[in-house]
């Protein structure tokens, strides 16, 4: 399994339309034509611009400790690896 990064993906942006007299007013009377960025769209901005600032992921150094892991030159110890997962996802272990 290879995770790649997705870099200069675009977010398409979407425009809100007025629903009603009151917003068509409004509308009207903008003196911006920039689109409204909706809630969505932000957070998968955001969430690409995270993605973009993570290290890169060493695939060599996986497969090595998946052979390692597969030749039981490398013991898993269970517990600790359970609490740490815990921790990591609660906050607490």
């Amino acid at each position: 399994m290879k995770i790649d990064k997705v870099f200069n993906s675009q977010v398409a942006s979407s425009t809100q339309r007025p629903s009603g007299p009151a917003q068509l007013e409004t509308a009207g009377k903008s003196k911006s034509l920039e689109p409204v960025i909706s809630t969505s769209n932000q957070v998968i901005a955001e969430a690409q611009k995270a993605l973009a600032e993570l290290p890169e992921i060493d695939m060599e150094k996986v497969a090595a400790v998946k052979q390692a892991l597969t030749k039981g030159d490398l013991k898993l110890d269970v517990e600790t690896l359970s609490s740490a997962i815990l921790e990591f996802h609660t906050g607490h272990n």
